[in-house]
C-alpha cells in the first residue's frame, strides 16, 4: 500500500484477517464481545492504519511535492472520494436506473446474470465481459468535493439481475449464508464451510466499495486455506511416532 498505493488490496487483507480471526473465535468458543480494556490498543492500531493510508495518498497523487499547508485540500478530496464517494455515486446511478434525474448518463447493461458481480468466475469459464480499467467508464462526483469510480457492489448486482432480481438474489444469498454459518457452528471439521464463511465475510465487509468476487484472489485464497486446513487435520490425526513404532 505504501509503495504502490494499492489501498483496496490493503483493505481486503484487513477484511481477510478479521474474518479469519472471527472464525477462530467461533471454533474456540470465545463468543464474548471485545472488552473496553483493549480499546487503547485498537485506537493505536487505527491511528497507525490511518497514517499509512495518508502516506499512500501522498505517494500516489504526487502530493509529496506540495508544502504541508497545501496538502490539506487534496488530502480531504482523496479521503472523501475513497471513504464516502461511492455511496453518492451509487445513489446517482440508482436515480438514473429508476428514471429519476441524475448527474451522469450511465451505461445500460442490465440482466447480465452475474457477469459483473462474479466476473472472476465468468472469466475462468471464458464467458466474461470485457471491462475497462476499474470496470466502469463513468465516475461519480460532486463539484470539487470528491470523485470516484466505485459504486458499491449494488451497481453490478443491478446490472446482473435488475432491481427486483437483486432483492430476490439477496434473499437467496442470505439463506445460503445462513446455511453455511449454521454448518460452521454445528460441525467440527467443515473446512469447506469455513473457507466459504471467510470469503462471504470479506464480501460483506467490502461490499460498500465493490464486489470482491470480481477478482480471482478470493477464490485462490479459499482453495489455499482449504488445503492448509485439510493438511493440518491430516497431520494432527496421525498417531505419535512412539505409537507408530509400537504398532
Amino acid at each position: 500500500m505504501v509503495i504502490q498505493s494499492t489501498k483496496l488490496v490493503f483493505l481486503v487483507g484487513v477484511a481477510f484477517y478479521l474474518s479469519s480471526a472471527l472464525l477462530a473465535k467461533i471454533y474456540a468458543n470465545q463468543m464474548e464481545l471485545p472488552s473496553f480494556s483493549k480499546l487503547p490498543r485498537y485506537i493505536l492500531m487505527g491511528i497507525g492504519f490511518f497514517a499509512l493510508v495518508l502516506v499512500s495518498f501522498v505517494s500516489r497523487e504526487g502530493m509529496y511535492e506540495l508544502e504541508i499547508g497545501d496538502l490539506l485540500e487534496p488530502l480531504a478530496f482523496a479521503l472523501a472520494s475513497y471513504m464516502l464517494g461511492q455511496i453518492y455515486a451509487f445513489s446517482d446511478f440508482f436515480s438514473y436506473t429508476i428514471g429519476m434525474p441524475a448527474a451522469t448518463m450511465f451505461k445500460e447493461d442490465y440482466y447480465s446474470l452475474g457477469a459483473y458481480s462474479f466476473a472472476s468466475v465468468f472469466d475462468m469459464l471464458g464467458i466474461g465481459k470485457e471491462f475497462p480499467p476499474g470496470m466502469y467508464d463513468e465516475s461519480g462526483g460532486f463539484s470539487e468535493v470528491f470523485e470516484t469510480n466505485l459504486f458499491t457492489f449494488f451497481r453490478g448486482l443491478i446490472y446482473d439481475f435488475g432491481v427486483p432480481g437483486s432483492l430476490l438474489f439477496l434473499f437467496l444469498f442470505g439463506l445460503a449464508v445462513h446455511a453455511v454459518t449454521y454448518r460452521v457452528f454445528t460441525k467440527k471439521d467443515a473446512w469447506l464451510a469455513c473457507v466459504t464463511y471467510i470469503a462471504v465475510m470479506v464480501f460483506i465487509i467490502m461490499g460498500y466499495l465493490y464486489s470482491v468476487f470480481v477478482a480471482r484472489y478470493v477464490l485462490l485464497n479459499a482453495v489455499a486455506v482449504w488445503l492448509l486446513l485439510r493438511l493440518n487435520q491430516l497431520g494432527s490425526s496421525r498417531p505419535p511416532a512412539t505409537l507408530r513404532e509400537a504398532s
